[in-house]
């Protein structure tokens, strides 16, 4: 979205790599909003992961009931693709994704 609004809506002249690139190698430095996202959405996962009784994850159980609730989820083996997730948020859903592709190193990097 920031690279079509600074081309506005025009073909990049400049490649991701360059616009992403540390200075000292002729970079700009601009943040890589795919990898932050990534970053951001794994430390959610990390978050709801923790057994806690926290009040916020009330609702994270509520839109993962029918499926067993959110904390079922991360304890199991699926393929979040064959999930029925007509009633979950495209954030929840694309939580699933990435908790499904980074669980190892999750916990590995988690033990708790």
């Amino acid at each position: 979205m920031i690279v079509n609004f600074i081309w506005q809506g025009k073909p990049s002249e400049i490649k991701k790599m360059t616009l992403v690139g540390e200075k000292s190698k002729g970079g700009l430095k601009m943040i890589d909003f795919e990898v932050m996202a990534t970053a951001l959405k794994i430390a959610w996962i990390k978050r709801i992961s923790q057994n806690s009784d926290s009040s916020w994850k009330t609702l994270t159980e509520h839109f993962f009931r029918k499926q067993g609730g959110l904390s079922f989820l991360l304890n199991c083996r699926y393929d979040a693709k064959l999930l029925n997730l007509n009633s979950v948020s495209t954030f929840y859903h694309a939580i699933l994704k990435y908790w499904q592709a980074n669980k190892p190193i999750i916990l590995e990097d988690n033990p708790h």
